[in-house]
């Protein structure tokens, strides 16, 4: 490791022109060549550092920079300063600095970006775009939401949100879904602007050939019951103009309407048509692009067996079996556990509850869980095999899984979701007839970072998230189609007999433990761990996928 030394230091530039001292080569774009001192670039960055000093490197490549901001780099290292940073080089600039951790480097650039967005006095889109668009680019390539927070105050604070949008969104098609996520977190409880010009050119669309994909991305994610609250007309006149899709759109259109109408009536406090029995509404984040989202909803934890069946019978949010199976499930968790009971005690009987389930789930017309939950129960003793389809064939969902190895999980099987985590699933969507694509067909769930208790889970969508695996994403595949678990597998053996159990572990109904960080939220999952799950041979993050 190189010396202590206090950087930055002005080495002096001159040595910059010394072949004697220049014993490190930087590979750029286009394949220019930088030529620099390996222990100057090592005082000012660990990463290189480790390169020369450690792993011996004599030439480090940067084939994704310009060599214009390579030299800039080395030029800032050898001077101790950073007095060239201009728009045209500053996104190199920043990346690098950041990517070969200089830590002054990176302090130098924030301080640009920040005095760059002081001196913007007037509005004008030029300027505020170049904000945003360097604000997305390091939130999407360095993890980093400052610069997009000084871009998003600037807007904000010129009141211009309406203008930028009006022109950023004329050529949406070019947007990603990262891109567009970011025009949906500006605007905020300001909907009512990326409604108006949305509904603008929806006005000048042949809608019979179809919603352009964007168009539907924006108003499935958006809250589009700001608006209706803030400008009812406006919100009619979109919906107007919907009215016009092909009928095969009219289920979407249909199902957007409700949703949004819904979301009113919980936001006025309007009554609910069961209101004793109502749990707490889902959370008001579910709308959020490409989330999964079954995660931690809240359940009214006081009702006893027979309101919470009767719950089940009338509620909106519970559409699924599934859904039915794990509220019971934790529900009955939660009792014994407040009890402090030693074990799973379900006060019904197994033949029982499962008559009750299966006619709710008859009742309701609900499909049957996949053909290999066969074999499980939901953790609480909720027995599945009764409500699962008999065979393979036809299946409504499909059952995938990602394992995760017993050393990694450990004995927390959540804990997982409470730290930066990816789980990959191999998985050919139905809809994909033919693929030449390389590597394998599938999606990967990554932990979206909170300050509650749990993680939420985000499905990744971009090409670039897949680069460094052997998957590939297809968008036929969609966040709103999952269901998300833990399945726990044991296997034992007693008196030369071979016995395995496979235990589904509910993620939908933990809105109790979201702001219960360090008391409840650690009882509960020990205690769980003792008296529901106890010792396991493997464990999985499973998704049950709706065709």
């Amino acid at each position: 490791m190189a010396p202590k030394v206090t950087v930055p230091m002005d080495f002096g530039r001159h040595l910059l022109r010394s072949p004697t001292h220049s014993n490190l080569t930087l590979k750029t774009k286009a394949g220019g060549e930088v030529s620099a001192s390996s222990v100057i670039l090592s005082y000012n960055s660990p990463v290189i550092d480790h390169m020369t000093t450690t792993l011996h490197m004599t030439t480090v490549d940067m084939l994704e920079f310009s060599e214009a901001a390579v030299r800039l780099f080395v030029d800032s290292a050898y001077s101790g300063t950073a007095d060239e940073i201009t728009r045209e080089n500053f996104r190199d600039f920043n990346k690098i600095s950041s990517v070969f951790e200089v830590e002054w480097l990176v302090e130098k650039c924030s301080h640009y970006f920040s005095e760059l967005a002081k001196s913007i006095k007037e509005p004008n889109y030029a300027d505020l775009l170049y904000l945003f668009e360097e604000g997305a680019f390091q939130h999407e390539n360095m993890e980093r939401k400052d610069f997009l927070n000084i871009s998003f105050h600037k807007i904000d604070s010129f009141n211009w949100k309406s203008q930028f949008f009006d022109e950023y969104l004329v050529n949406a098609s070019r947007l990603s879904t990262k891109k567009l996520d970011l025009v949906i977190e500006l605007a905020g409880n300001d909907v009512e602007s990326v409604v108006q010009i949305l509904t603008r050119q929806l006005s000048g669309l042949v809608l019979k050939q179809g919603l352009p994909v964007y168009f539907e991305y924006l108003l499935e994610h958006s809250d589009l019951s700001l608006c209706r609250q803030s400008n009812n007309l406006l919100f009619d006149e979109l919906f107007d103009i919907l009215e016009d899709l092909p009928d095969d759109k009219m289920r979407w259109t249909y199902g957007l309407l409700k949703k949004n109408s819904k979301m009113v009536k919980i936001k006025s406090g309007e009554p609910s048509s069961f209101p004793s029995l109502s749990p707490i509404p889902l959370e008001l984040d579910y709308v959020q692009p490409n989330m999964i989202p079954n995660l931690y909803r809240s359940l009214n934890m006081d009702m006893s067996f027979e309101e919470v069946y009767q719950w089940l019978l009338i509620s909106d949010e519970v559409d699924s079996i599934i859904l039915a199976v794990e509220a019971i499930s934790i529900w009955n968790c939660y009792r014994c556990f407040k009890n402090g009971q030693r074990n799973l005690i379900f006060n019904v009987d197994d033949d029982i509850l499962t008559d009750l389930l299966d006619g709710l789930r008859s009742l309701k017309g609900w499909s049957r869980l996949p053909f290999p939950f066969k074999d499980y129960e939901c953790l609480g003793g909720v027995p599945l095999t009764s409500l699962c389809l008999q065979s393979n064939e036809d299946p409504t969902y499909y059952y995938l899984s990602s394992e995760i190895p017993r050393y990694i999980a450990s004995k927390q099987w959540i804990g997982l979701l409470r730290k930066p985590t990816k789980f990959m699933f191999r998985f050919k969507h139905p809809a994909v007839t033919s693929c030449n694509l390389p590597g394998q067909c599938g999606f990967i769930l990554e932990t979206v970072p909170s300050d509650l208790a749990l993680w939420k889970l985000r499905l990744c969508t971009e090409k670039e998230e897949y680069t460094s695996t052997l998957l590939h994403f297809h968008s036929e595949i969609r966040a709103e189609n999952m269901h998300v678990y833990y399945g726990v597998h044991k296997y034992w053996t007693s008196k030369k007999k071979h016995y395995s159990k496979s235990i589904l572990c509910p993620l939908t109904w933990l809105g109790f433990l979201q702001n219960n960080l360090d008391v409840v939220f650690e009882k509960f999952i020990s205690w769980t761990e003792s008296n529901g799950i106890g010792f396991f041979n493997n464990i999985n993050l499973g998704v049950m996928y709706k065709i």
